[in-house]
């Protein structure tokens, strides 16, 4: 009701409506007790909707000036209220992020933040607004490095942007901006935190000034204690910059300096899950009945990605020589895209969100007392700040649901989830337990807890921490989100346009304490699933243009897969286009048994026979009395010629996929080759095989094993 006239007639007829009822309930001839109560009843729910009518437009009798002002006064309310709450001012977390750890450290610094007086808000790099940055005062980058020295996929219009490689940005578009820098990698990859680092020197050339020092962490070795190292010197060298109470700035020195920026209060929340009558929704169909700009990019897949019925499913390994458990496992798996509306390219990348197993949500929702079939409906917390509030899962959803196909809770326990758990824990020993593996000085025991005891979020919950107990919105905010995972798809899309390839190698080993681990993807595709949730994504493997252009394959174990759909791919044009002289197709492939891990051997023989496979090297690193892997066979005289003519005389395009130590040994190979049959100094030739990479006749994708 927005006027007064409109006001006062509504109440005046609820008033009077309520009254006449009354008056008629008391004319009736029934029990006195029970007209009695009725009319109370009435006069009492009479009286409770008048004053809240009243106190909902209490300024309604003024005139339209005095509510312009009322208006205008409520939002400087507001402002003042924001600046006295948040003394620091503001700052901005941009996180760039493909597996969630960034944007775990991002809510991190977030809550820190807030508790020193900042008033910090994360920002997903999807997100970013070339715009509001130029206006933004204060900003701090967490930025990953994936893959080969690339950007993440929700930082790449960002890291294209401040690239400026069309030289429209001028040396003054970030001036007003003052930031810091932590990148996130890996050093396994050549290209260790090159996200990180270019982040930190393109916002200087644009004019930023660095407000903190870069900072950065190694995620094969200290990840976690890098960043804790850095964030313990960034709140106290922001406050002393920018909060205005010397006192708070003490403070939060140290706090800093005894190692305790970590509130450990209660999560705060910024959504809630709140009991619903509404049938639960999920997959497409969510992404069908919610605005796309509601969703947060980082969990988008969880609306957008449709499910498709898995047809084949079958082991590539052999057992005839060893047992299944000494033999491994590495299944191909085939996934109809038939009525799913997805469409790929020879050799990109196909993402699996794999699920939790049914008895770990079991188990989880037992130990907290949850009902799995209770379904509620994702609500904007009362205390949430955020203008811009986006959903990370479709809901109406139930318990079982969320633990199921959103919630990473069979993952290794890490240190920021750990911290969260402190205010739930209500065991006095327990919970000193749980300080004890949190203290600083106590690394190696964090480490062994889930590298050594494979303990994950259900393990402690049932066992060492069994009285933490946390209400369902507040695990909704602990536990990390399930993360996909990616593959270079093995099959050509001319030769299987409807039906994707992909070669996964299960992960399962034993702990040292006798435990068994299964990977979420491995446990996931090794159980009776009928169908995935996939999507796809490019990849930088491409044939070149011309089929006459050699290529050269380097694909040991499960890096066969991308060479397997190239194969296929130029078999299809050389049927199609009929050239007179046969495309050379160079493959060196290796694994440690001939007889128990050679995948796809009846295919690649056929290939070989066919002529398709025009060199085919092999190397069974185990069946020899000295190991020989890829990189060997490369650098043997006669082999070293054919790849350096190749290479320099016939423009071909080399492939690499496995782990990153085969990656780096097989571009030293290359060093070694260039150096030894093409007289280059060791500089040259580290400089060649750049070039290449940069002409995109070099490509590589890589894991950490």
């Amino acid at each position: 009701v927005k006027t007064s006239l409109v006001s006062t007639s509504v109440k005046g007829f609820v008033v009077d409506y309520l009254y006449s009822v009354t008056v008629k309930l008391s004319s009736m001839e029934n029990n006195s007790v029970v007209v009695l109560s009725v009319t109370v009843i009435v006069v009492i729910a009479s009286f409770i909707l008048y004053k809240q009518m009243s106190s909902g437009d209490s300024t309604s009798s003024g005139s339209k000036d005095d509510k312009k002002s009322d208006k205008s006064g409520s939002k400087s309310d507001v402002k003042k209220d924001t600046q006295d709450k948040y003394p620091a001012g503001k700052v901005t977390i941009y996180f760039g992020s493909q597996t969630g750890t960034a944007e775990g450290f991002a809510r991190t610094l977030m809550e820190e933040g807030k508790s020193a007086g900042f008033n910090a808000k994360m920002i997903d790099l999807e997100d970013f607004s070339p715009d509001v940055l130029k206006e933004t005062e204060r900003a701090i980058f967490l930025m990953a490095t994936y893959g080969e020295g690339e950007p993440t996929d929700n930082a790449i219009s960002f890291t294209k942007w401040m690239k400026n490689l069309e030289k429209e940005l001028g040396p003054d578009t970030l001036n007003k901006l003052k930031y810091s820098v932590f990148g996130l990698g890996n050093k396994q990859y050549e290209h260790y935190n090159l996200m990180g680092k270019l982040t930190n020197s393109s916002l200087e050339e644009l004019g930023a000034t660095r407000m903190f020092q870069y900072g950065e962490g190694d995620d094969d070795a200290t990840l976690e204690e890098d960043f804790d190292a850095w964030r313990a010197q960034l709140w106290p060298a922001l406050t002393a910059a920018f909060h205005p109470d010397a006192a708070v700035v003490e403070e939060v020195a140290n706090r800093a300096r005894l190692g305790s920026m970590d509130t450990h209060s209660k999560i705060k929340l910024d959504f809630r899950a709140v009991k619903t009558d509404l049938k639960s929704i999920t997959g497409t169909a969510a992404a069908a009945a919610v605005d796309p700009h509601t969703v947060h990019a980082s969990t988008r897949h969880f609306f957008t990605a449709p499910r498709a019925k898995i047809v084949v499913n079958r082991e590539l390994r052999s057992t005839a020589e060893k047992s299944a458990a000494e033999a491994g496992s590495t299944r191909h798996i085939e996934i109809d895209l038939k009525g799913v509306n997805l469409h790929y390219h020879t050799a990109d990348n196909l993402a699996i969100l794999p699920e939790n197993s049914t008895d770990n949500v079991a188990a989880l929702a037992k130990a907290q007392g949850y009902d799995l079939d209770y379904t509620f409906v994702v609500q904007k917390a009362p205390n949430n700040e955020d203008e811009d509030f986006q959903i990370s899962f479709p809901s109406p959803c139930t318990v079982r649901e969320a633990l199921t196909l959103y919630y990473d809770i069979q993952g290794p326990v890490k240190q920021a989830l750990l911290k969260h758990l402190i205010p739930y824990v209500t065991d006095a020993e327990q919970l000193a337990w749980l300080n004890n593996v949190l203290h600083k000085d106590n690394r190696a025991v964090l480490k062994a807890l889930s590298e050594e005891h494979g303990k994950n979020l259900v393990d402690l919950l049932t066992n060492e921490l069994s009285s933490c107990k946390i209400p369902l919105s507040d695990i909704l905010h602990i536990v990390p989100f399930i993360q996909p995972r990616y593959y270079t798809i093995s099959s050509s899309s001319s030769v299987h346009p409807d039906n994707v390839h992909v070669t996964i190698s299960i992960t399962e080993f034993e702990f040292k304490n006798g435990k068994n681990f299964t990977g979420l993807t491995s446990g996931y595709v090794t159980s009776d699933c009928i169908n995935a949730r996939v999507f796809v994504r490019p990849s930088s493997f491409r044939l070149p243009a011309q089929l006459s252009t050699p290529i050269v394959m380097i694909g040991p174990g499960t890096g066969l897969a991308p060479m397997r759909a190239l194969l296929q791919e130029r078999k299809f044009q050389q049927a199609a286009q009929k050239p007179t002289t046969a495309p050379k197709n160079v493959l060196f492939f290796g694994c440690k048994h001939r007889n128990v891990d050679y995948i796809y051997r009846d295919e690649l023989e056929a290939y070989q026979k066919e002529g398709v496979l025009t060199s085919y090297y092999t190397a069974f690193s185990r069946d020899t009395k000295n190991k020989v892997y890829v990189q060997n066979l490369m650098t043997q005289p006669d082999t070293a010629k054919e790849l350096l003519s190749l290479l320099i005389d016939q423009g071909a395009y080399v492939y690499v996929c496995g782990a990153t130590a085969m990656g780096t040994d097989v571009m030293a190979a290359f060093v070694k080759i260039f150096q030894e049959q093409n007289n280059m100094s060791a500089a040259q030739a580290t400089a060649f095989v750049k070039e290449l990479q940069d002409k995109g006749r070099y490509v590589q994708e890589l894991w950490t094993a």
